[in-house]
């Protein structure tokens, strides 16, 4: 046993290992808080309690408001809100699992979402503070919340009051407590003036109420009551320690138990729901914090929980934990107690005395000692002894092998006790529970003359097919399907095979051969008659769930057979996978628990059954599509809904449609060798050697067919090799080719460039050589002081002058003139010959006029270069640089002028050429 001391975490772990008690008691929680500045520890203890619909989930609320969530299948718990307000109440069992509902001591209802932690409603109607939150038990959609003077009926769709529940003449009466019976949907309330009442939850409205027999009217006040799970008992406990056992089906007293053998008064009881004998066992608390355990069959007492002397932490010792309030789970697994210091004491009744009473199936327990003796009925000490363990003595004339055959028996009958009471079997010990049932033979010599043929064929690909993330469960699942397959050549061509035995073998991942043995055995037994169609559904079989449909829902069957949903749809898609599709694994393995302790035809009538506990929802369906989808993914289903509704058309299906009475009984699989498997039918076998012949001899040709495509493959490769080995050739010649040719350009280039700059260098000198004399002989003086004359680029005037006569000599040569000089008089020469009388005073005046026109240029720029000199005489002093702009635009100009003089005067002498030439 652990204890936990939660102080001021948000989330944690519960329990690093589970280690129940004798009682069952395997955890205590505690609340405490530590002031950071005085470092003192103080205690908040817990108040209220209320535990989820499946039962593996409560919540906890403390004195600060404080609420917490304890999952005890995933061992952690969260806190989820600090409402800050003291709660009287909570309720956790609502149709929607992430909303639960929180009554506060001013009268107000509110509904929270544990995910969110958001508040998602407010009710608020009573004056009072209330006492009690019932949620009903199937739908989940209404709670009843009753206070001391009223109870009110709420809907949790809309958060509205739809009833307030109260009755004229008991007006200064108050309600003991009020809740719903979980079958019957009604409503029950009891008073303190003893009077019981039963509403209908439809309409609100009274549908009997009686009055027990009460001479000593302050003597028998009712303290407290419980329901049972069934809603046909309801056991009320008074105050002079008398429980009163009432049959709310013939509204009368049927059984009393007295108390009065102990001191202390009672304060509280309650019927463990689905729990052994169908609902039969009463719990029952005392002032003291005892706990007793009877029977409501035979009034009996069977056994009691002492609470005290509870050991923590190895050295601290807390006494007399006296337990005021009890709550227990909806499939009685885990059973929580307040006690009186604000712990929460969790109870695994698996591992408490409930469990040790249904190991020796006896329903009583031996006094302990003095205080608390009871007397045991001597039917009931019969029934412990004849549901003991075979001992035979050594005089015993039985064989060895009747005696095995007996303890089977007799273990079985005992499991099978153990599953009516619990529905289940302990998780801890169910791989050895289903070995014990399916008798497996272990057979691992048998076994390993399959695996060292190693994989089947069949399921080389299986992982593309199946693809599983665990390569280790997928060896696993490789190596049964191939010992299947070895066992039976059926099993190789079987498609869903993989579908039916994963879930087995995920659960015994640790033995390989217990795993293909719980396979075999199964198919051998439970998928009876599964291969006379195949490789097609098993139609026999589906037309055994079609007839219990017919039997016992055929409005539902007449839906289907409408809009063409056929057997092949409600009944194939759960049974090639057995439930796995539809349920979790922990509800998978409740199922398997029935399924493998029943008639190997039970599993149809779960088929049927799945039908008609799901029958709103698939009145709804008319596609196909969704028929198919409905019946391939989880649905919300309680399994232990399931498991009763078949149990409960077993009883009422004729023989005539029993599948109990068409299917043999279980047969295990023999010792030493495993059984020979051929069930299906003979064409079947006989189309697998056809087709056995019929692939080796496709394979052979295959064979031939691939050699020859291999050689003439490698002559095209060898081919296609040399081909490109040719085209490299040719592209690495062409390569260097375009190197070379681009180099000897390249250096040709690189040749004429060195060559050009050589001259251009020359050239430089050169005109660097005449510039200077030319400017030694013509210098421009400002101030008395030598100037160059520069333009704004730094050219010289005698180089911006050269210059100008070459943009001459273009614009001659654009004009379609020749230029001046001696080409000029070459020109001149040339006419005068053609003409041959050309006078020579003429060219005389020519040369003349070619004189004058050079003066004048030359006068015009020193002009120029004069007037520049004296505007701009401040200038030259400052910087020595003076710009030759305006002189530019002058001999520019001039230029112009003397070309159109020019111009005119070969106009002139060409006409003169002309006329001397006529006259001659």
């Amino acid at each position: 046993m652990l204890l936990l001391d939660i102080t001021s975490n948000d989330k944690g772990q519960l329990y690093t290992h589970k280690s129940p008690l004798s009682n069952g008691l395997f955890l205590n929680i505690k609340h405490t808080i530590c002031n950071k500045l005085s470092m003192v520890t103080k205690q908040i203890n817990f108040t209220h309690l209320s535990f989820n619909r499946l039962g593996d989930r409560f919540l906890a609320c403390d004195l600060h408001g404080t609420i917490y969530m304890f999952d005890l299948n995933y061992n952690r718990y969260m806190r989820l809100n600090r409402l800050g307000i003291t709660c009287t109440a909570l309720a956790y069992n609502l149709k929607c699992k992430t909303e639960y509902l929180v009554a506060f001591i001013d009268g107000t209802i509110k509904c929270f979402n544990t995910e969110t932690r958001n508040l998602v409603g407010w009710m608020k109607g009573h004056e009072k503070a209330i006492i009690s939150l019932n949620v009903h038990p199937t739908q989940g959609d209404m709670v009843i919340s009753f206070s001391a003077d009223s109870a009110q009926l709420w809907d949790l769709k809309t958060f509205e009051c739809k009833q307030k529940l109260s009755i004229d003449a008991k007006k200064n009466v108050e309600i003991l407590k009020i809740c719903f019976a979980p079958i019957t949907n009604d409503i029950i309330s009891v008073f303190k003036d003893n009077s019981v009442y039963v509403w209908t939850s439809e309409n609100i409205s009274l549908k009997c109420a009686f009055n027990t027999e009460n001479k000593e009217e302050d003597s028998k006040l009712y303290k407290c009551f419980s329901v049972s799970n069934d809603g046909k008992t309801i056991a009320i406990g008074s105050r002079q320690n008398f429980i009163d056992i009432f049959s709310l089906e013939s509204k009368e007293l049927t059984k009393k138990i007295d108390l009065n053998k102990t001191d202390s008064p009672l304060k509280e009881c309650l019927i463990l729901p689905g729990l052994c004998y169908d609902n039969k066992i009463l719990i029952v608390l005392y002032s003291d914090g005892v706990l007793d355990v009877y029977n409501i069959e035979t009034c009996q007492f069977i056994s009691n929980l002492n609470s005290y002397n509870i050991v923590h932490n190895q050295s601290q010792i807390i006494n007399e934990q006296k337990i005021t309030q009890i709550y227990s789970s909806s499939n009685s697994r885990y059973f929580c107690a307040i006690t009186q210091c604000g712990f929460v004491q969790v109870y695994d009744l698996d591992c408490s005395f409930i469990k040790s009473l249904k190991a020796t199936s006896g329903l009583m327990k031996s006094s302990i000692n003095s205080t608390q003796s009871r007397t045991v009925d001597n039917t009931k000490q019969e029934e412990k002894k004849s549901f003991s363990v075979y001992k035979p003595s050594k005089s015993h004339n039985l064989s060895k092998r009747s005696q095995n055959l007996l303890e089977n028996s007799q273990i079985q009958s005992k499991l099978c006790k153990i599953l009516k009471c619990y529905n289940e079997y302990p998780a801890r010990y169910r791989i050895f529970i289903w070995k014990c049932l399916l008798k497996l033979p272990e057979n691992y010599e048998s076994y390993a003359s399959f695996v060292e043929r190693g994989i089947h064929p069949a399921f080389l690909d299986l992982s593309k097919k199946y693809p599983i993330k665990s390569q280790k469960c997928l060896r696993l699942l490789e190596k049964t399907l191939s010992a299947l397959a070895y066992w039976s050549p059926i099993f190789a061509e079987c498609e869903y095979l993989p579908l039916l035995i994963f879930p087995f073998v995920k659960l015994f991942f640790n033995n390989q051969v217990v795993c293909f043995e719980v396979c075999a055995s199964f198919i051998n037994n439970w998928c009876q008659h599964w291969f006379e169609f195949f490789p097609n559904p098993p139609m026999n079989i589906l037309n055994m769930v079609e007839n219990l449909l017919c039997h016992h829902d055929r409005i539902l069957l007449d839906h289907f057979v409408r809009y063409r949903i056929n057997c092949q749809i409600y009944g194939w898609c759960l049974l090639e996978t057995i439930f796995s599709e539809v349920f979790c694994k922990n509800d998978w393995q409740i199922l398997m628990d029935n399924i493998l302790s029943n008639h190997p035809g039970f599993v149809l009538y779960l088929t049927a059954a799945y039908s008609i506990c799901n029958r709103t929802a698939l009145i709804q369906v008319k596609e196909i599509d969704d028929a198919k989808y409905f019946f391939r993914h989880c649905n919300p289903l309680s399994v232990h809904h399931l498991i009763n509704e078949a149990h409960k058309m077993q009883k009422t299906t004729p023989n005539e449609i029993d599948p109990c009475k068409l299917l043999h009984n279980f047969e295990p699989l023999t010792k030493g060798t495993y059984p020979v498997f051929n069930k299906q039918p003979k064409y079947i076998s006989d189309y697998q050697l056809i087709e056995k012949t019929r692939i080796l001899q496709d394979e052979i040709q295959y064979l031939k067919e691939r050699d020859a495509h291999l050689e003439s493959h490698k002559m095209c490769e060898g081919k296609k090799l040399e081909n490109e080995y040719m085209l490299k050739q040719m592209l690495w010649d062409k390569t260097n080719n375009t190197k070379q040719n681009n180099f000897y350009k390249n250096n040709v280039l690189e040749y004429e460039r060195r060559n050009k700059l050589i001259s251009d260098e020359m050239l430089r000198k050169q005109q660097n050589s005449f510039d200077k004399s030319n400017l030694n002989h013509n210098r421009i003086t400002v101030g008395g002081e030598p100037v160059v004359m520069m333009d704004r680029d730094g050219n010289t005037l005698f180089n911006k002058m050269k210059k100008i006569d070459e943009n001459f000599d273009e614009i001659q040569n654009l004009m379609g003139q020749k230029p001046l000089g001696n080409s000029f008089k070459n020109n001149e020469e040339n006419e005068l010959e053609e003409s041959e009388e050309l006078d020579i005073s003429n060219e005389d005046d020519f040369k003349k006029i070619e004189c004058e026109l050079k003066a004048n240029r030359a006068n015009a720029i020193l002009d120029k270069c004069d007037d520049n000199q004296e505007n701009q005489s401040a200038n030259y002093s400052n910087s020595s640089i003076f710009s030759l702009e305006r002189g530019r635009q002058a001999i520019e100009d001039q230029e112009r002028e003397t070309l159109k003089r020019i111009y005119e005067v070969r106009q002139t002498l060409a006409l003169q050429a002309r006329a001397n030439s006529r006259n001659v």
